[in-house]
């Protein structure tokens, strides 16, 4: 075989994993989108759903999902199949992505972190415990990680856009790394942590609660959870390396 025929072949094979790879990014589109979409319908129509303290959580966390999808997967399935770049056209949308995109990617997971934390508090036998975390507080919460990702983002969002590239913006080097760090601990690190630390102590509460194992809303929630989050981890693992 001569090397133009191996050039060949291996331009082929990259052309069909593109292919793939866009094909996959709609795929997780719609499926986030729409999946996201009808959780979010389903808290707000039913009452019993809305009067929990977590649905402040996952309802966060719903909408981060939706976002998030919108600005990793859709540039990269548009720009696959079609051509065209987005994030090489649109200044905005680069700074917009930085901005958003990563807000999205922390609150989406840190908030299922914090689903389980309410678990705890709730399963507990201590009346305090249960009445500790309220739907007031829980938007408190959210409202200020919103503004400590905010803060954190902004110098991206203005070295993207000055930059006007996706690809090469003018952030400092310790800057980078901080967020680099910043992402691993507390975007993936954190929330992992979390979970299992308070679901083990969740599973603990429900050995001695008869009602708990019982509670048949509460188990939805659950499974809701950690769906949510596998979905979240595995849109975040899956994307290239260079978004």
């Amino acid at each position: 075989m001569t090397s133009s025929m191996i050039s060949n072949e291996i331009l082929r094979l990259q052309s069909v994993s593109d292919a793939l790879n866009g094909y996959l990014a709609l795929v997780v589109l719609a499926m986030g989108t729409v999946g996201n979409t009808l959780n979010i319908v389903v808290f707000i129509r039913i009452k019993k759903f809305r009067q929990m303290s977590n649905s402040i959580f996952l309802l966060t966390s719903f909408v981060a999902s939706i976002i998030l999808v919108w600005t990793g997967r859709f540039p990269q399935a548009l720009t696959i199949l079609t051509g065209i770049d987005i994030a090489a056209a649109s200044p905005f949308f680069c700074a917009f992505r930085a901005v958003f995109g990563r807000i999205s990617q922390n609150l989406a997971l840190l908030c299922i972190g914090l689903v389980s934390i309410d678990r705890f508090l709730i399963t507990s036998r201590n009346e305090r415990c249960r009445r500790l975390l309220t739907k007031l507080r829980a938007t408190l919460i959210v409202t200020i990680l919103f503004l400590i990702y905010l803060a954190i983002s902004i110098e991206d969002a203005i070295s993207y856009y000055w930059a006007r590239s996706c690809k090469s913006p003018n952030t400092p080097f310790a800057y980078t790394q901080f967020v680099s760090y910043f992402s691993w601990v507390v975007t993936f690190g954190v929330p992992l942590i979390l979970i299992t630390i308070f679901s083990l102590f969740t599973w603990q509460n429900l050995r001695f609660s008869v009602q708990g194992r019982r509670n048949r809303l509460q188990q939805q929630v659950n499974r809701m959870m950690f769906a949510q989050f596998e979905f979240v981890l595995f849109e975040r693992t899956t994307k290239p390396a260079n978004e």
